[in-house]
Protein backbone atom coordinates (compact mmCIF):
# COMPACT_ATOMS: atom_id res chain seq x y z
CA UNK A 1 0.00 0.00 0.00
CA UNK A 2 1.12 3.81 -1.10
CA UNK A 3 2.09 5.55 2.20
CA UNK A 4 0.44 8.62 1.29
CA UNK A 5 -2.76 6.92 0.61
CA UNK A 6 -2.62 5.45 4.24
CA UNK A 7 -5.15 6.33 6.73
CA UNK A 8 -5.87 5.25 9.96
CA UNK A 9 -9.14 4.57 11.36
CA UNK A 10 -9.49 4.41 15.26
CA UNK A 11 -13.40 3.01 16.44
CA UNK A 12 -13.99 4.66 19.39
CA UNK A 13 -17.32 4.28 20.93
CA UNK A 14 -18.57 2.50 17.64
CA UNK A 15 -17.45 5.98 15.87
CA UNK A 16 -14.69 6.71 13.24
CA UNK A 17 -11.81 9.09 13.93
CA UNK A 18 -9.31 10.13 11.75
CA UNK A 19 -5.75 9.32 13.74
CA UNK A 20 -3.30 12.11 13.42
CA UNK A 21 0.67 12.54 14.34
CA UNK A 22 1.85 12.24 17.52
CA UNK A 23 5.05 14.85 18.15
CA UNK A 24 7.06 12.01 18.86
CA UNK A 25 5.74 10.51 15.64
CA UNK A 26 7.02 13.64 14.06
CA UNK A 27 10.12 14.24 15.78
CA UNK A 28 12.44 12.95 12.97
CA UNK A 29 10.64 15.07 10.13
CA UNK A 30 10.59 18.03 12.10
CA UNK A 31 14.18 17.51 13.09
CA UNK A 32 14.92 17.40 9.21
CA UNK A 33 12.74 20.39 8.75
CA UNK A 34 14.30 22.39 11.17
CA UNK A 35 18.15 21.88 10.01
CA UNK A 36 17.08 22.63 6.46
CA UNK A 37 15.44 26.54 7.46
CA UNK A 38 11.60 25.10 5.90
CA UNK A 39 9.38 25.96 8.71
CA UNK A 40 7.23 28.17 6.51
CA UNK A 41 6.76 25.15 4.45
CA UNK A 42 3.56 22.45 5.16
CA UNK A 43 4.09 19.08 5.21
CA UNK A 44 3.44 18.73 0.88
CA UNK A 45 6.70 19.88 1.24
CA UNK A 46 8.32 16.67 3.11
CA UNK A 47 5.87 14.44 0.99
CA UNK A 48 7.70 15.95 -2.33
CA UNK A 49 11.15 15.25 -0.81
CA UNK A 50 12.60 11.74 -1.25
CA UNK A 51 14.96 12.28 1.51
CA UNK A 52 12.54 13.27 4.01
CA UNK A 53 9.35 10.59 3.07
CA UNK A 54 10.90 7.78 4.76
CA UNK A 55 10.58 9.97 7.45
CA UNK A 56 7.38 10.49 7.41
CA UNK A 57 4.82 8.64 10.12
CA UNK A 58 2.06 6.42 8.80
CA UNK A 59 -0.42 8.58 10.70
CA UNK A 60 0.83 11.74 9.13
CA UNK A 61 -1.43 11.67 5.55
CA UNK A 62 -1.38 13.98 2.77
CA UNK A 63 -4.94 15.44 2.93
CA UNK A 64 -3.43 16.86 6.51
CA UNK A 65 -1.35 18.97 4.58
CA UNK A 66 -3.72 21.09 2.95
CA UNK A 67 -5.12 23.06 6.18
CA UNK A 68 -3.88 24.85 9.33
CA UNK A 69 -2.71 21.51 10.60
CA UNK A 70 -0.71 20.93 8.19
CA UNK A 71 1.88 23.78 8.39
CA UNK A 72 5.16 22.80 10.14
CA UNK A 73 4.33 25.22 12.57
CA UNK A 74 1.46 23.39 14.09
CA UNK A 75 3.20 19.70 13.05
CA UNK A 76 6.90 20.92 14.61
CA UNK A 77 5.64 23.66 17.35
CA UNK A 78 9.29 22.72 18.99
CA UNK A 79 11.32 23.06 16.32
CA UNK A 80 9.73 25.51 14.38
CA UNK A 81 8.48 28.36 16.82
CA UNK A 82 7.25 30.80 17.37
CA UNK A 83 5.27 31.18 14.38
CA UNK A 84 5.63 33.12 11.35
CA UNK A 85 2.51 35.45 12.50
CA UNK A 86 4.70 35.82 15.59
CA UNK A 87 7.80 36.50 13.75
CA UNK A 88 11.21 35.52 14.45
CA UNK A 89 12.71 36.42 17.83
CA UNK A 90 15.47 38.69 18.30
CA UNK A 91 18.56 36.12 19.12
CA UNK A 92 17.60 34.08 15.71
CA UNK A 93 17.52 37.51 13.64
CA UNK A 94 20.73 38.37 15.30
CA UNK A 95 22.91 37.06 12.21
CA UNK A 96 21.41 38.53 9.78
CA UNK A 97 20.65 41.64 11.51
CA UNK A 98 24.30 42.27 12.04
CA UNK A 99 25.21 41.84 8.14
CA UNK A 100 22.53 44.09 7.29
CA UNK A 101 24.01 46.90 9.60
CA UNK A 102 27.77 46.29 8.22
CA UNK A 103 25.99 46.61 4.71
CA UNK A 104 24.05 49.90 5.82
CA UNK A 105 21.30 48.04 4.02
CA UNK A 106 18.98 49.24 7.35
CA UNK A 107 16.74 51.35 4.85
CA UNK A 108 15.43 47.96 3.06
CA UNK A 109 12.75 45.25 3.78
CA UNK A 110 13.67 41.28 4.57
CA UNK A 111 13.05 40.98 0.71
CA UNK A 112 16.82 42.04 0.22
CA UNK A 113 17.92 39.07 2.23
CA UNK A 114 15.57 36.34 0.33
CA UNK A 115 16.77 37.66 -2.90
CA UNK A 116 20.46 37.55 -1.77
CA UNK A 117 22.36 34.87 -1.97
CA UNK A 118 24.53 35.36 0.41
CA UNK A 119 22.08 36.40 3.23
CA UNK A 120 19.75 32.83 2.48
CA UNK A 121 21.30 31.21 4.83
CA UNK A 122 20.95 33.72 8.20
CA UNK A 123 17.75 34.10 7.49
CA UNK A 124 15.94 32.02 10.12
CA UNK A 125 12.95 29.56 10.01
CA UNK A 126 10.23 31.40 11.47
CA UNK A 127 10.74 34.17 8.93
CA UNK A 128 8.21 33.92 6.24
CA UNK A 129 8.88 35.46 2.93
CA UNK A 130 4.99 37.42 3.46
CA UNK A 131 6.06 39.03 6.00
CA UNK A 132 8.81 41.13 4.10
CA UNK A 133 6.10 42.69 1.72
CA UNK A 134 4.49 44.80 4.85
CA UNK A 135 5.57 47.33 7.36
CA UNK A 136 6.82 44.18 9.61
CA UNK A 137 9.26 43.53 6.71
CA UNK A 138 11.49 46.40 7.28
CA UNK A 139 14.71 46.26 8.92
CA UNK A 140 13.59 49.09 11.12
CA UNK A 141 10.78 47.21 12.55
CA UNK A 142 13.03 43.66 12.83
CA UNK A 143 16.14 45.03 13.57
CA UNK A 144 15.40 48.11 16.03
CA UNK A 145 19.30 47.76 17.90
CA UNK A 146 20.69 47.45 14.34
CA UNK A 147 18.49 49.68 12.31
CA UNK A 148 16.67 52.68 14.42
CA UNK A 149 13.57 54.12 13.06
CA UNK A 150 14.60 57.06 11.17
CA UNK A 151 11.74 58.48 13.41
CA UNK A 152 13.99 58.08 16.03
CA UNK A 153 16.92 59.55 14.45
CA UNK A 154 20.29 58.63 16.19
CA UNK A 155 21.49 59.29 19.21
CA UNK A 156 23.91 61.42 20.18
CA UNK A 157 26.83 59.10 20.55
CA UNK A 158 26.30 57.14 17.30
CA UNK A 159 26.39 61.11 15.32
CA UNK A 160 29.70 62.33 17.44
CA UNK A 161 32.00 61.50 14.75
CA UNK A 162 29.97 62.96 12.33
CA UNK A 163 29.34 66.03 13.94
CA UNK A 164 33.14 66.79 14.55
CA UNK A 165 33.96 66.29 10.84
CA UNK A 166 31.30 68.37 10.07
CA UNK A 167 32.28 71.31 12.43
CA UNK A 168 35.63 70.81 11.38
CA UNK A 169 34.63 71.55 7.74
CA UNK A 170 32.54 74.50 8.94
CA UNK A 171 29.19 73.09 7.05
CA UNK A 172 26.80 73.74 10.25
CA UNK A 173 24.94 75.06 7.51
CA UNK A 174 24.08 71.95 5.70
CA UNK A 175 21.94 69.19 6.39
CA UNK A 176 22.86 65.59 6.18
CA UNK A 177 22.66 65.02 2.71
CA UNK A 178 25.97 66.55 2.60
CA UNK A 179 27.32 63.65 4.29
CA UNK A 180 25.77 61.07 1.88
CA UNK A 181 27.54 63.33 -1.33
CA UNK A 182 30.78 63.15 0.47
CA UNK A 183 32.68 59.49 -0.04
CA UNK A 184 35.04 60.90 2.50
CA UNK A 185 31.96 61.38 4.81
CA UNK A 186 29.78 57.69 4.04
CA UNK A 187 31.82 56.03 6.92
CA UNK A 188 30.94 58.18 9.32
CA UNK A 189 27.14 58.09 8.70
CA UNK A 190 25.08 56.11 11.41
CA UNK A 191 23.29 53.08 10.33
CA UNK A 192 20.40 55.08 12.17
CA UNK A 193 20.44 58.36 10.12
CA UNK A 194 18.34 57.58 7.27
CA UNK A 195 18.85 59.84 4.11
CA UNK A 196 14.95 60.32 3.96
CA UNK A 197 15.61 62.59 7.20
CA UNK A 198 17.87 64.39 6.00
CA UNK A 199 15.20 66.00 3.53
CA UNK A 200 13.30 67.71 6.51
CA UNK A 201 14.44 70.27 9.26
CA UNK A 202 15.71 67.26 11.27
CA UNK A 203 18.30 66.75 9.12
CA UNK A 204 19.95 69.91 9.52
CA UNK A 205 23.17 69.97 11.20
CA UNK A 206 21.78 72.88 13.77
CA UNK A 207 18.95 69.98 14.95
CA UNK A 208 21.40 66.57 14.72
CA UNK A 209 24.73 68.55 16.04
CA UNK A 210 23.41 71.13 18.65
CA UNK A 211 26.36 70.96 20.75
CA UNK A 212 28.91 71.30 17.36
CA UNK A 213 26.28 73.61 15.27
CA UNK A 214 24.52 75.31 17.51
CA UNK A 215 21.02 77.22 15.66
CA UNK A 216 21.53 80.07 13.95
CA UNK A 217 18.46 81.36 16.33
CA UNK A 218 20.36 81.29 19.32
CA UNK A 219 23.17 82.70 18.41
CA UNK A 220 27.07 81.95 19.34
CA UNK A 221 28.00 82.70 23.06
CA UNK A 222 29.91 85.24 24.00
CA UNK A 223 32.71 83.09 24.62
CA UNK A 224 32.59 81.70 21.16
CA UNK A 225 32.68 85.33 19.80
CA UNK A 226 35.67 86.38 21.66
CA UNK A 227 38.34 86.04 19.58
CA UNK A 228 36.62 87.28 16.39
CA UNK A 229 35.79 90.20 18.31
CA UNK A 230 39.33 91.03 19.89
CA UNK A 231 40.37 91.03 15.98
CA UNK A 232 37.31 93.62 15.19
CA UNK A 233 38.27 95.77 18.01
CA UNK A 234 42.03 95.70 16.52
CA UNK A 235 41.32 97.02 13.44
CA UNK A 236 38.36 99.37 14.37
CA UNK A 237 35.42 98.09 12.49
CA UNK A 238 33.15 98.08 14.63
CA UNK A 239 30.57 100.28 12.55
CA UNK A 240 30.23 96.99 9.97
CA UNK A 241 28.24 93.91 10.18
CA UNK A 242 29.61 90.14 10.45
CA UNK A 243 29.93 89.75 6.37
CA UNK A 244 33.17 91.71 6.80
CA UNK A 245 34.55 87.89 8.37
CA UNK A 246 33.07 86.13 5.77
CA UNK A 247 34.61 87.99 3.51
CA UNK A 248 38.18 88.35 4.80
CA UNK A 249 40.20 85.15 4.96
CA UNK A 250 42.32 86.05 7.88
CA UNK A 251 38.95 86.43 9.36
CA UNK A 252 37.41 83.07 8.89
CA UNK A 253 39.11 81.00 11.31
CA UNK A 254 37.54 83.05 14.08
CA UNK A 255 33.84 82.58 12.95
CA UNK A 256 32.07 80.66 14.75
CA UNK A 257 30.10 77.64 13.84
CA UNK A 258 27.32 78.79 15.49
CA UNK A 259 27.72 82.35 13.46
CA UNK A 260 25.24 81.89 10.42
CA UNK A 261 25.99 84.04 7.54
CA UNK A 262 22.08 84.63 7.36
CA UNK A 263 21.84 86.08 10.29
CA UNK A 264 24.97 89.24 9.04
CA UNK A 265 22.21 90.26 6.82
CA UNK A 266 20.26 91.70 9.66
CA UNK A 267 20.69 93.79 12.57
CA UNK A 268 21.59 91.02 14.52
CA UNK A 269 24.98 90.77 12.42
CA UNK A 270 26.18 94.10 13.31
CA UNK A 271 29.10 93.72 15.69
CA UNK A 272 27.31 96.46 17.94
CA UNK A 273 25.17 93.87 18.60
CA UNK A 274 27.41 90.57 18.20
CA UNK A 275 30.56 92.40 20.38
CA UNK A 276 28.91 94.86 22.76
CA UNK A 277 32.08 94.85 25.08
CA UNK A 278 34.32 95.66 22.13
CA UNK A 279 32.14 97.31 20.22
CA UNK A 280 29.50 99.60 22.06
CA UNK A 281 26.49 100.92 20.20
CA UNK A 282 26.95 104.52 19.07
CA UNK A 283 23.33 105.32 19.77
CA UNK A 284 25.09 105.15 23.58
CA UNK A 285 27.61 106.95 23.14
CA UNK A 286 31.11 106.88 24.81
CA UNK A 287 31.34 106.43 28.46
CA UNK A 288 33.19 109.62 29.89
CA UNK A 289 36.29 107.41 31.10
CA UNK A 290 36.21 106.38 27.07
CA UNK A 291 36.58 109.92 25.92
CA UNK A 292 38.45 111.57 28.32
CA UNK A 293 41.77 111.31 26.04
CA UNK A 294 40.58 112.64 23.46
CA UNK A 295 38.69 115.47 25.54
CA UNK A 296 41.91 116.52 27.24
CA UNK A 297 43.58 117.23 24.19
CA UNK A 298 40.63 119.15 22.85
CA UNK A 299 40.67 121.00 25.32
CA UNK A 300 44.30 121.86 24.94
CA UNK A 301 43.85 122.93 21.41
CA UNK A 302 41.12 125.23 22.10
CA UNK A 303 38.94 123.61 19.84
CA UNK A 304 35.78 123.04 22.26
CA UNK A 305 33.72 124.82 19.91
CA UNK A 306 34.39 121.96 17.07
CA UNK A 307 32.28 118.34 16.66
CA UNK A 308 34.16 115.16 16.68
CA UNK A 309 34.40 115.02 13.05
CA UNK A 310 37.42 117.07 13.94
CA UNK A 311 39.08 114.43 15.55
CA UNK A 312 38.71 111.87 12.49
CA UNK A 313 40.21 114.49 10.34
CA UNK A 314 42.94 114.61 12.42
CA UNK A 315 45.55 112.15 11.93
CA UNK A 316 46.92 112.56 15.81
CA UNK A 317 43.50 112.65 17.15
CA UNK A 318 42.15 109.80 15.41
CA UNK A 319 44.54 106.92 18.00
CA UNK A 320 42.54 108.84 20.90
CA UNK A 321 38.94 108.05 19.57
CA UNK A 322 37.19 105.57 21.35
CA UNK A 323 35.29 102.39 19.36
CA UNK A 324 32.23 103.82 21.05
CA UNK A 325 32.04 106.84 19.47
CA UNK A 326 30.94 106.49 15.89
CA UNK A 327 31.44 109.31 12.69
CA UNK A 328 27.52 109.45 12.30
CA UNK A 329 27.23 110.55 16.07
CA UNK A 330 29.18 113.80 15.03
CA UNK A 331 26.81 114.88 12.27
CA UNK A 332 24.46 115.72 14.97
CA UNK A 333 24.43 117.57 18.34
CA UNK A 334 25.28 114.87 20.13
CA UNK A 335 28.92 115.02 18.70
CA UNK A 336 29.71 118.70 19.68
CA UNK A 337 32.57 118.76 22.63
CA UNK A 338 30.25 120.77 24.46
CA UNK A 339 28.08 117.63 24.90
CA UNK A 340 30.70 114.72 24.46
CA UNK A 341 33.42 116.63 27.03
CA UNK A 342 32.52 117.64 30.45
CA UNK A 343 35.63 119.98 30.16
CA UNK A 344 33.87 121.77 26.98
CA UNK A 345 30.65 123.55 28.70
CA UNK A 346 27.77 124.51 26.64
CA UNK A 347 28.88 128.36 25.24
CA UNK A 348 25.47 130.04 25.48
CA UNK A 349 26.40 132.76 23.40
CA UNK A 350 26.26 130.34 20.83
CA UNK A 351 22.45 129.86 21.35
CA UNK A 352 22.30 133.48 19.80
CA UNK A 353 21.90 133.47 15.92
CA UNK A 354 21.33 137.30 15.34
CA UNK A 355 24.08 139.77 15.61
CA UNK A 356 21.94 142.51 17.67
CA UNK A 357 20.95 139.42 20.46
CA UNK A 358 24.81 138.20 20.78
CA UNK A 359 26.33 141.87 21.54
CA UNK A 360 24.79 141.35 25.52
CA UNK A 361 26.20 138.89 28.29
CA UNK A 362 29.68 138.63 27.46
CA UNK A 363 29.45 137.38 23.67
CA UNK A 364 30.38 138.67 20.32
CA UNK A 365 29.99 138.48 16.51
CA UNK A 366 32.53 136.87 14.63
CA UNK A 367 32.22 134.82 11.09
CA UNK A 368 28.54 135.44 11.32
CA UNK A 369 28.84 133.69 14.59
CA UNK A 370 28.49 134.27 18.48
CA UNK A 371 30.77 133.45 20.23
CA UNK A 372 32.08 134.05 24.09
CA UNK A 373 33.97 136.93 24.07
CA UNK A 374 38.01 136.15 25.70
CA UNK A 375 40.84 137.87 26.14
CA UNK A 376 43.88 137.62 23.91
CA UNK A 377 45.62 135.36 26.39
CA UNK A 378 43.26 132.24 26.71
CA UNK A 379 41.18 132.37 23.68
CA UNK A 380 41.51 130.24 20.53
CA UNK A 381 42.61 132.52 17.53
CA UNK A 382 38.83 131.78 15.93
CA UNK A 383 37.40 133.40 18.70
CA UNK A 384 39.64 136.74 18.80
CA UNK A 385 39.03 140.08 16.85
CA UNK A 386 41.45 141.44 14.71
CA UNK A 387 42.63 143.98 17.66
CA UNK A 388 43.13 140.78 19.63
CA UNK A 389 44.82 138.70 17.01
CA UNK A 390 47.31 141.37 16.12
CA UNK A 391 48.20 141.33 20.03
CA UNK A 392 48.66 137.14 19.32
CA UNK A 393 50.79 137.16 16.53
CA UNK A 394 53.24 134.78 17.79
CA UNK A 395 50.28 132.28 17.76
CA UNK A 396 47.62 133.77 15.26
CA UNK A 397 47.48 135.34 12.03
CA UNK A 398 44.49 137.59 10.81
CA UNK A 399 43.40 135.71 7.43
CA UNK A 400 42.47 138.26 5.65
CA UNK A 401 46.24 139.45 5.78
CA UNK A 402 47.37 136.12 3.61
CA UNK A 403 44.29 136.39 1.41
CA UNK A 404 42.11 133.73 3.67
CA UNK A 405 38.79 133.82 5.73
CA UNK A 406 38.26 137.36 7.06
CA UNK A 407 38.95 136.17 10.68
CA UNK A 408 41.54 135.67 13.37
CA UNK A 409 43.50 132.39 12.40
CA UNK A 410 46.08 129.74 14.21
CA UNK A 411 49.49 130.42 12.96
CA UNK A 412 49.66 126.25 13.11
CA UNK A 413 46.59 125.34 10.93
CA UNK A 414 47.78 127.40 8.25
CA UNK A 415 49.09 124.98 5.14
CA UNK A 416 52.17 126.82 3.65
CA UNK A 417 51.92 125.60 0.14
CA UNK A 418 48.46 127.13 0.26
CA UNK A 419 50.24 130.71 0.19
CA UNK A 420 51.19 130.79 -3.30
CA UNK A 421 53.13 134.51 -2.92
CA UNK A 422 56.83 135.37 -1.75
CA UNK A 423 54.77 138.26 0.07
CA UNK A 424 52.39 136.20 1.70
CA UNK A 425 54.64 133.14 2.64
CA UNK A 426 56.78 135.46 4.33
CA UNK A 427 54.13 136.90 6.75
CA UNK A 428 54.56 133.52 8.67
CA UNK A 429 58.70 133.00 8.88
CA UNK A 430 58.47 130.87 11.90
CA UNK A 431 56.36 128.20 9.55
CA UNK A 432 56.80 129.12 6.37
CA UNK A 433 59.47 129.85 3.77
CA UNK A 434 59.61 130.80 0.27
CA UNK A 435 62.40 128.20 -2.06
CA UNK A 436 62.06 127.62 -5.58
CA UNK A 437 59.45 129.33 -6.46
CA UNK A 438 57.02 127.77 -4.24
CA UNK A 439 56.25 127.90 0.01
CA UNK A 440 56.99 125.37 1.91
CA UNK A 441 57.11 124.52 5.81
CA UNK A 442 60.00 124.94 7.38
Amino acid sequence: MVKSMTKFILFVAGSAVLAEPTREDMRAVCAKIQERKACDQNCFYAFSDPVIQPLIPDTLIRELCSGEEGKYTALCPSECTPAADDGPTKEQLAPLCAKIKERRACDKTCLYAFSDAALGPLIPTTLAIEVCRGEDGKYTELCPAECPSADDGPTKEEVAPLCAEIKKRRACDKTCQYAFSEAALGSLIPTSLAIEMCRGEDGKYTELCPAECPSADDGPTKEELAPLCAKIKERRACDKTCLYAFSDAALGPLIPTALAIEVCRGEDGKYTELCPAECPSADDGPTKEEVAPLCAEIKKRNACDKTCTYAFGEAELRSLIPDSLAISLCRGDEGRYTSLCSDCPVDACAENKRKRACKAGGCMWRAKTCMKETTSTDGACSTLSRKGCAAEKDRCVWGKSIRKERKCLARRDVVCSSLNKKGLCKKLPAKCGWSNGKCTSL
